[in-house]
C-alpha cells in the first residue's frame, strides 16, 4: 500500500469523524455530554423569550399609539363642536373675534333652572359658551335655533 500524505490522512480522519458523527444524530444516541442539545435547547429558549419581548413591546407601543389616536380624535370632535356651535350663534349674536368660547350642553334642565335664573328657559341639549376674557356666558338652543339667555360671568377667585 503506498503511504498517505498529511493531507489525505487528515480528509481520512475528517470522513471517519463525520461518519461518527451522523451514526450518533441518526441512532438517537446522544452525543458526547450532551452539549449539542443543551446548547441547542439554550438557543431556542433564548429565541422565545426574545420573541415574548418582541410581541411585548409591539402590543403596548400599537395600544398607546391607538389610545393617542383617539384622544386626538376626540379633541378634533370637541373643536369641531364648537366651530359649529359658534358659526350658529354668530347668526344671531355679535361674538368676541380674539377668543374661543368653552361650550357646555345642558344635561338637566330643570335642575339647573331650580338654582339659577339664567337658566330659564333651557332645555336639555341647549348650548352655554362662556367667554372668560369677555365675562359673557350665553344660552343658545340648537334645536330651536335662537339664544335662549345672555348674562355676565362671574369669576370667584377666592379659595
Amino acid at each position: 500500500m503506498p503511504r498517505k500524505t498529511k493531507g489525505e490522512k487528515e480528509i481520512e480522519e475528517l470522513r471517519e469523524f463525520n461518519d461518527q458523527e451522523l451514526q450518533e444524530q441518526f441512532s438517537g444516541k446522544p452525543d458526547s455530554n450532551g452539549k449539542k442539545k443543551k446548547v441547542v435547547f439554550i438557543l431556542l429558549l433564548i429565541l422565545a423569550v426574545f420573541g415574548f419581548v418582541c410581541a411585548y413591546l409591539t402590543f403596548t407601543g400599537a395600544t398607546e399609539t391607538s389610545a393617542e389616536k383617539i384622544e386626538v380624535e376626540k379633541q378634533k370632535q370637541q373643536q369641531e363642536e364648537i366651530e359649529k356651535v359658534v358659526k350658529q350663534v354668530r347668526e344671531h349674536f355679535v361674538l368676541p373675534e380674539n377668543e374661543l368660547p368653552s361650550v357646555a350642553t345642558i344635561v338637566d334642565a330643570q335642575t339647573l333652572i331650580n338654582e339659577q335664573p339664567f337658566y330659564h328657559g333651557s332645555i336639555d341639549g341647549d348650548k352655554v359658551l362662556i367667554y372668560l376674557q369677555k365675562q359673557q356666558a350665553i344660552l343658545y338652543s340648537p334645536e330651536r335655533d335662537i339664544i335662549v339667555n345672555v348674562g355676565p360671568v362671574v369669576v370667584n377667585n377666592q379659595n
